[in-house]
């Protein structure tokens, strides 16, 4: 039984906190994998951040955002804004980044944090291939337990002593 409970959690925390990173893309929103600790303790490591587009308005300071620079994309929170760029600082780091961020680099802020979904890529990116297979394995082992018990006929509710009729459960 404690197998069973075990599955329908992993799977349902799996399929919930999926559902939570990519449903905001319906609407225009989208999502990055954070994969520093430049962050921390805000973000961690395989957290994932949904952003919001970036509006005309200036961002207020305090926010996260996604800067797209030449070395890649950094998420990290504004902490001054002079009228024509930003400042920005990893909240891990001791000091502000060193070059300043114009407006049109800014891709999104972030609105919503979706914790651990992203370690798949975050595995992937540390060439970390066997907790990728374990992972998978994890995964199917507790899809398979949990379809097994959740297709199994039960006791009519309420019913926890009496048994399923098996004359009328098919194949």
């Amino acid at each position: 039984m404690f197998v069973n409970v075990w599955a329908a959690f992993l799977t349902s925390l799996f399929v919930s906190l999926s559902s939570f990173a990519l449903i905001p893309m319906a609407f225009g929103y989208h999502a990055v994998v954070v994969t520093s600790a430049s962050m921390e303790p805000s973000l961690h490591r395989s957290d994932v951040v949904i952003l919001a587009p970036r509006g005309e308005a200036p961002i207020p300071i305090g926010s996260i955002v996604n800067v797209h620079a030449d070395a890649g994309d950094v998420i990290h929170r504004v902490v001054a804004f002079d009228g024509r760029a930003y400042r920005t600082k990893g909240d891990a780091n001791g000091t502000p980044d060193s070059s300043l961020v114009a407006a049109h680099q800014i891709t999104g802020t972030g609105v919503f944090l979706v914790p651990f979904i992203g370690l798949a890529p975050v595995w992937a990116d540390e060439r970390a291939w066997w907790k990728l297979v374990g992972g998978a394995v994890l995964l199917l082992a507790t899809g398979h337990a949990a379809r097994r018990t959740w297709l199994r006929p039960h006791a009519p509710f309420g019913r926890w002593d009496a048994a399923p009729d098996r004359s009328q459960v098919a194949g």
